[in-house]
């Protein structure tokens, strides 16, 4: 008979038996597309090569949820945070555009990194921004890319949380905002990619936020062109089907009308393609959960338009 495991072997077998990833679920979206402050952008040592014209565009939103040190044992309760970093760097790795929200502890950003490189060398540029003056944290926005990226912006939102209202849970700590990059398809047609994080705690921030975004994306995407809008919106979807007469006022409606602001014509994936609920924020299944998580896609003046898309455990 074999020796009982030792502790740090149980716990390296629960820990990959149970494969908690984050705190939110991520959403998968594939796109088929046929046509005839120190930010950072470091691009791989091997040259980026374009996704040939005609292929499918996997794409992947996350909160991953990785706070930083005192934050995460307090808030986050998940544990194993150095195990979900490089379990989802091996998950990204098999998409070509990863936008990913709460990415704020560095070691785990670097792991995280560490292991989609492990993964896919020398596969994909890496556009983050980070914190400017008069904030605690930066928005810890990560984009990832295996389109070459041409050019970013970055808007840092004006309204947020206060801390005079909600303590240091307040998100007006952090410089949330709306990350912009311009990717170049095989076909040589941009598409412009938008990661975002809204506020969790303030509803009349968050709206005015929303409007910032639609601001930003008329202001940084190319008429014609496709737009992808990813992130973690904090607004409850509403139940699908939404019927004509539905109630114009919820969250969720009045943000669709908001992001129509912007003249891109956007599209919520998940409702184009699926009829459940499609919860992105709760892995776990203990509470009963929402969507909150976004993948909003203006298909532009060529045939792009998602195919399929699933919310990932």
């Amino acid at each position: 008979t074999s020796a009982p495991p030792s502790r740090a072997r149980r716990w390296i077998r629960r820990v990959a038996a149970a494969g908690s990833l984050a705190a939110g679920c991520a959403l998968a979206c594939f796109l088929f597309h046929v046509y005839h402050a120190e930010t950072v952008i470091e691009p791989s040592s091997i040259p980026i090569r374009p996704v040939p014209a005609g292929a499918m565009i996997r794409v992947l939103a996350y909160n991953v949820h990785l706070l930083p040190g005192l934050a995460d044992t307090v808030a986050a309760r998940l544990g194993e945070a150095a195990f979900r970093a490089g379990r989802i760097g091996e998950i990204a790795a098999g998409y070509d555009v990863v936008g990913l929200c709460e990415v704020f502890d560095t070691d785990r950003r670097a792991e995280l990194i560490e292991a989609v490189e492990h993964a896919a060398p020398g596969r994909f540029a890496m556009v983050r921004a980070p914190k400017p003056s008069g904030f605690v944290t930066g928005s810890c926005l990560l984009l990832l890319s295996r389109l070459p990226v041409e050019e970013w912006h970055l808007h840092t939102f004006e309204h947020a949380a206060r801390v005079s209202d909600f303590g240091l849970r307040a998100d007006g700590l952090a410089a949330k905002g709306v990350l912009h990059t311009r990717l170049r398809h095989g076909s040589g047609v941009p598409i412009d990619c938008f990661v975002t994080h809204l506020d969790s705690k303030s509803a009349s921030a968050r709206e005015r936020q929303i409007e910032a975004v639609a601001r930003f994306v008329a202001e940084h995407s190319t008429p014609g062109a496709p737009v992808l809008l990813l992130g973690d919106f904090n607004v409850n979807a509403d139940p699908p089907p939404i019927p004509a007469h539905a109630d114009p006022t919820t969250p969720y409606l009045q943000m669709i009308r908001t992001l129509h602001y912007s003249g891109r014509g956007f599209i919520d994936a998940w409702t184009a393609l699926e009829d459940g609920p499609g919860i992105t924020n709760d892995p776990t299944g203990r509470k009963k959960g929402t969507r909150k998580d976004y993948v909003f896609v203006a298909p532009g003046e060529g045939s792009f338009a998602p195919t399929a898309i699933r919310v990932l455990p």
